[in-house]
């Protein structure tokens, strides 16, 4: 009785990278987490708005009271300065500076960025698979 056969030519080497992944996408979700995170720092601190009174404190204290944390979960951005919440709820435009809702305008320009940042981060995952 005959038999047929075949061979499968660079299973293992994928098997191999399939058991790397997990370290993978550790490293991309800390590179996404890090990188949109700072990217809406930057975005709340060029939108803040600085007071003529403040201007001559390291520039302004809610600007320099903005940062981040990166968790193994997650990325939280924060603003220290205890009047920032109803500074980002005035309405109304400041004279040279633009609307105050400084964090919502960062919030929003951040989704638009995470996306790309995200796919870019898993493509490079995935392309060698």
């Amino acid at each position: 009785m005959p038999f047929i056969t075949f061979t499968i030519e660079g299973f293992q080497e994928r098997i191999s990278a399939l058991s790397t992944i997990d370290a993978k996408i550790h490293q991309a979700n800390d590179t996404i987490y890090r990188e949109v995170s700072d990217f809406m720092v930057s975005e709340m601190r060029t939108n803040a708005h600085v007071s003529e009174t403040t201007r001559t404190h390291a520039g302004g204290f809610m600007k320099s009271s903005i940062g981040s944390n990166i968790t193994s979960t997650g990325a939280e951005v924060f603003v220290s300065a205890p009047y920032a919440v109803y500074e980002n709820a005035r309405g109304g435009i400041k004279a040279g500076y633009g609307p105050h809702n400084f964090a919502d305008m960062a919030a929003n320009k951040t989704q638009q960025i995470a996306t790309q940042v995200v796919k870019r981060e898993y493509d490079y995952i995935f392309q060698y698979l």
